[in-house]
């Protein structure tokens, strides 16, 4: 169906728009669309991508290749074609979510056109990314091709010291039958991110009657501390935040008549979170402060996970084009 004729409000950014404006991260190509806020960690949430459409949290409503997508990471642009951005709920499409809509993101897929690129970018903050995107039919193989895409991507973080992030990857995929009425594809992506994870500067709570527990024992007034935003408060000899994404993906897809498809896909998938991090915090009370200690020296909380999401999904769905414009 043309978007034209869909009953939502679908934005669709393609590949092109991606490369001309650098974009180096999903949250880079969502900046495109109205609506979407970026959440920086509010609450305690998971790692990865914690975005909200219109208000309401879509973490769970990030699907790839019309899949959802349940792994928390960071996901980079390097192998997807064209990101759709569907507001408002859609349940018919994509079964059971939230209200504020869903994102999709499709994959880079092997065509029967031959085609090489080389994409290299530098700047400040030592930011160094390199992505190759190869497609190449087979002779041999009447209407096969195989395709890769790769990148490798740091930079530290702007206006801090020590946080870095850097990650590195690579999809290959085959389809045979490009032309056809019957088509196979099967895919491979992984993902590999290991950053400095940064949890800013210290701040210093506001006295709350119903919390006595976490008083301002520090005799500075409350909200941010007058420090060197530069300041790292991590345990830089410790603290890590390692995420390894694979996925493995296969498409057979059937053309029954002009006006009948039928499409199967079947995903097995895992996304492993390893990280310590330390948040820089004030002790709460008089009572938990150590003997001796300055009120107003930093106290290093850990924060931890160690956590493996999977999914296996077979998935099948069929399109009928409408006739009735004929």
């Amino acid at each position: 169906m043309p978007l034209r004729d869909v009953p939502q409000t679908v934005t669709a950014i393609p590949k092109e728009v991606m490369q001309e404006q650098g974009s180096s991260s999903l949250r880079d190509v969502l900046r495109n669309v109205p609506g979407i806020s970026i959440q920086a960690g509010e609450g305690g949430v998971p790692p990865g991508d914690n975005l909200a459409i219109r208000g309401f949290n879509a973490r769970t409503d990030l699907f790839v290749d019309n899949v959802r997508d349940f792994g928390g990471y960071s996901r980079d642009p390097f192998n997807i074609e064209q990101v759709e951005v569907t507001k408002g709920p859609s349940s018919t499409s994509g079964g059971r979510g939230s209200t504020g809509g869903s994102i999709n993101l499709s994959s880079k897929m092997p065509k029967l056109e031959k085609s090489y690129g080389i994409l290299l970018g530098g700047g400040t903050d030592s930011y160094t990314r390199a992505t190759v995107d190869i497609n190449q039919p087979i002779p041999a193989l009447s209407g096969t091709a195989v395709r890769l895409n790769t990148v490798y991507h740091h930079q530290d973080i702007p206006g801090r010291d020590v946080a870095d992030q850097e990650r590195w990857g690579f999809a290959p995929s085959i389809t045979f039958g490009l032309g056809t009425d019957t088509r196979f594809t099967l895919s491979y992506f992984h993902l590999q991110q290991s950053n400095t994870p940064d949890y800013g500067l210290p701040w210093v709570p506001r006295d709350n009657p119903l919390t006595p527990a976490n008083e301002n024992i520090t005799g500075l007034p409350s909200g941010r501390v007058d420090v060197n935003d530069r300041n790292y408060y991590g345990l830089q000899s410790r603290d890590y935040d390692k995420t390894s994404t694979d996925i493995v993906t296969a498409i057979y897809e059937h053309d029954i008549t002009e006006d009948l498809k039928l499409k199967n896909t079947l995903r097995l998938g895992q996304t492993e979170n390893d990280f310590i991090i330390t948040a820089p915090r004030f002790f709460g009370s008089l009572s938990s402060l150590p003997q001796g200690a300055d009120p107003t020296s930093v106290n290093p909380a850990n924060r931890n996970r160690d956590q493996s999401t999977s999914i296996i999904s077979n998935q099948t769905t069929s399109a009928m084009i409408s006739i009735l414009d004929r």
